[in-house]
C-alpha cells in the first residue's frame, strides 16, 4: 500500500524538476582556436580564420540553427562550413543544417576575416525573420533560443547566457530509485 504513494511522489518530483530545469540549451561560440571553443579574445588578425563552434547542448544534439553574425571593425569575408554542416544562408546570415544530431563541441564553420585594427563578432537575430535559435533533433523538432559568446580583439566580449550549465538535478536510473525502497 505504501508503494502507490511513493511512486506518485517520485513521479511528481520528476515532473516538477523537468518543468524547472527542462529547457534545452545550446551554446555557440566564435573562437580563434580550432581546438578550444572558449578562446574568445586575442590580438587582431590582419587576415585569417576564426571558428564558429557549436560548443555544447543539454540534449542529444541539433538539427539546424538560424542566426546572423554581426561584426564591428572586422571584415567577414566568407563562411566555410565543415564537419557535415550546410549553410543555406549567406556569409553573415546563417541558416545551418546538419545530419547526425551533433551535441558539440564541434566546429560548424571557418570564418575567413580581416581584423587589422581590432573589433568584435557577435551573434544576432536573423535579419530575415528575427530568429536566433537552434532546432533540436526530437521527433517533433522545436526551436530553442541560443546562448552564445562572440569574439573580441578590442575589449570586452559580447555574450548572452551560460554555456550549457550542468543539470541541477542528479540523474538516477529507475532501478536505483527502486533500490532505495527495499
Amino acid at each position: 500500500m505504501k508503494r502507490i504513494p511513493t511512486i506518485l511522489a517520485i513521479l511528481t518530483i520528476l515532473a516538477l524538476s523537468t518543468n524547472a530545469f527542462g529547457q534545452n540549451r545550446y551554446g555557440w561560440t566564435i573562437s580563434n582556436s580550432n581546438v578550444d571553443p572558449l578562446s574568445n579574445t586575442g590580438s587582431p588578425l590582419p587576415f585569417g580564420t576564426y571558428y564558429l563552434w557549436l560548443n555544447c547542448s543539454t540534449v542529444e544534439g541539433m538539427a539546424s540553427a538560424e542566426f546572423d553574425i554581426v561584426s564591428t571593425q572586422i571584415t567577414h569575408l566568407a563562411t566555410i562550413v565543415q564537419n557535415g554542416f550546410l549553410n543555406a544562408g549567406g556569409t553573415a546570415n546563417l541558416l545551418l543544417a546538419v545530419g547526425g544530431c551533433p551535441p558539440g563541441p564541434v566546429i560548424a564553420a571557418n570564418l575567413l576575416v580581416q581584423d587589422p585594427v581590432g573589433g568584435t563578432m557577435c551573434m544576432a537575430p536573423s535579419a530575415l525573420n528575427g530568429l536566433k535559435v537552434t532546432v533540436d533533433c526530437q521527433p517533433l523538432p522545436s526551436p530553442w533560443p541560443i546562448d552564445w559568446i562572440g569574439w573580441s580583439s578590442a575589449g570586452p566580449v559580447c555574450e548572452k547566457g551560460e554555456q550549457c550549465p550542468p543539470d541541477a538535478v542528479e540523474t538516477f536510473s529507475w532501478g536505483a530509485v527502486k533500490g532505495l525502497y527495499h
